[in-house]
Formats: structure tokens, C-alpha cells, sequence
């Protein structure tokens, strides 16, 4: 169940319009507490995010609110089909993500995740569909309107389906490169480097994948065992920028003739120093001008 700020803040929405569309339009229909605060189920939030979706699209609100459950659905299916345009699609595909995993709704979500592949491929749908919505996710925890284990439900299920990509890609060809993927120790969220993995291995090269929270004398062993020319890692979690600077030049000393990536935000780069053979990126992009 949701409050309506937190209705709010997932449908972009103000709550004095929720109110508003409620009582001129009957739109939603929330259950109330015994002293009278609004609550809202996963029905009423797929059925406002989709009211969204169709508003941005050039429907009226008066329209909208005359439409069932039903047609509201049928009216998103033939809008897809209709439009050329993906923006439509990728909208509403991020919304039927999202709705599903706060649900915990696994098949619902594997749903959506596989009709997104069918209709832009792995890379568009990492691009366009899922970066959009985990970053969506992260905003919405950092403000506690997403508990850690919805957060955590989602972004275990594209995991997953990033591994299955990398598994059906056929094996790496003779090729000069040699990548070691992984992150910096107490760095978990590997996803970025899952969709660089998968990047890598579609474009026929060797890659060892190390995964997160990598102790430094790992990362040595390894290196020194696979003689890697290239090394990419991510920083995602908002690690200090002298310690990220410390790191970049230890690695940079240990390992002058390898290519060395760095891949962050556009804020978590800022400020720091390039440093020999280190190469810092920020969009996918500046990575793939890299192979």
C-alpha cells in the first residue's frame, strides 16, 4: 500500500492533482485508514502510471478517466503498435517494470523484460528501459519510497537476464584484447559492468569477469595469471573522490603496460586526474570508441 506522496513520487504527479483527478474524475479509488488517510494499492498505481503514460501522449484527462481497466490497456497495446516511435514503448515498458517489482511480481517483470528485448534488443533495452528505471529506483530509496528489497528484487532479475544474453552470445574470436572486468572492493552494483561484459563479448572478445567487491591481491593474481591488456572497472557507489584518485594511481603504478578504465558518472569524474594509461568514461558511448 502507498501513501499518496509516495504516489506521487512514483507517477511524477502532484498530490492536489491525484486529489483533484479523484473527486472530478473518479480516476482512483484509494481505501482509507480509520483516520482517513489515503491508501493505494498496486492496482491504483499501475492504473495512474499508465493514465500518465497516455496524458503525455496526447489524450485528454476528461477522456481518460471515461475508460475501464480494460480499455485503458487495449488503448496502450494499440498505441504501441500504431507508433513508429519507441518513446511510447519504452515508456510504458519501464512503467510495467516498475509496477511489477514492487509488486514482487516475477512473472509480470519477465514478461515486460522479454517484450522489451523482442522490440530493442539487449542494448536497447539496457539504454533505454532499465538504466532509466533503476535510476529511478535509487532516487526513489534514497527518499524511502522504495524499500531496499524491491530495489534489490529488480535489480536481481536483470542480472540474471544480462548472465542468459552473455550465455547465448557464441565464443570470443582470436582476438589481440584481453579485458578483466570488476569492482573496487565494498562496490556491489554490478549491472554497468554485466551490460559492459555483455558489449565485450558481442564484439568477439576475450573477457575474465571478476564481478563485485574485488580485494586488491585478487585482482593482481589475476592479472598476472591472465595478462589482460585492458582492465575496466565501475564506481557506482559514491566512494570519495581521494580514495577513487588513491586507487587510480596505485593500479596505474602496479600496472603500467595495461589499459586501464575507469567508468563513472559525469560528477564522480570531475575533478580527478588522468594519470598515465588510466582512461576515464562516463557513457557508453566513449566505451565502445574504446574497441
Amino acid at each position: 500500500m502507498y501513501s499518496i506522496a509516495q504516489l506521487s513520487e512514483l507517477s511524477g504527479i502532484r498530490p492536489h492533482t491525484i486529489r483533484i483527478w479523484e473527486k472530478r474524475y473518479s480516476l482512483l479509488f484509494p481505501d482509507r485508514t480509520n483516520t482517513n488517510v489515503r491508501r493505494y494499492d498496486d492496482s491504483q498505481l499501475r492504473r495512474l502510471l499508465n493514465v500518465v503514460t497516455l496524458l503525455k501522449n496526447g489524450v485528454k484527462i476528461s477522456r481518460i478517466a471515461t475508460f475501464t481497466e480494460k480499455e485503458i490497456n487495449e488503448l496502450i497495446d494499440r498505441k504501441i503498435k500504431e507508433e513508429e516511435s519507441t518513446d511510447f514503448t519504452v515508456e510504458v515498458l519501464i512503467n510495467q517494470l516498475f509496477v511489477a517489482g514492487l509488486a514482487f511480481n516475477e512473472t509480470d517483470f519477465e514478461k515486460a523484460f522479454s517484450s522489451a528485448i523482442l522490440k530493442i534488443g539487449v542494448k536497447g533495452t539496457y539504454l533505454k528501459v532499465i538504466y532509466p528505471m533503476l535510476v529511478r529506483a535509487g532516487y526513489m530509496w534514497q527518499n524511502t519510497s522504495l524499500a531496499p528489497c524491491q530495489e534489490h528484487f529488480m535489480t536481481n532479475i536483470v542480472k540474471r537476464k544480462l548472465f542468459t544474453a552473455i550465455d547465448a552470445l557464441p565464443g570470443p574470436v582470436k582476438s589481440k584484447r584481453k579485458w578483466i572486468l570488476f569492482l573496487m572492493e565494498n562496490e556491489y552494483h554490478e549491472i554497468g559492468l554485466l551490460f559492459a561484459y555483455y558489449l565485450l563479448r558481442s564484439a568477439g572478445h576475450n573477457v575474465v569477469y571478476l564481478g563485485p567487491s574485488i580485494p586488491y591481491e585478487d585482482l593482481k593474481i589475476t592479472a598476472e595469471k591472465y595478462n589482460p591488456t585492458d582492465l575496466l572497472f565501475f564506481s557506482v557507489h559514491k566512494i570519495s573522490k581521494n580514495v577513487i584518485q588513491k586507487y587510480l594511481k596505485r593500479i596505474e603504478t602496479e600496472f603500467k603496460k595495461i589499459n586501464i578504465v575507469l567508468s563513472a558518472d559525469s560528477d564522480t569524474l570531475k575533478g580527478l586526474k588522468h594519470i598515465g594509461n588510466v582512461k576515464l568514461i562516463s557513457t557508453v558511448n566513449e566505451f565502445e570508441d574504446l574497441f
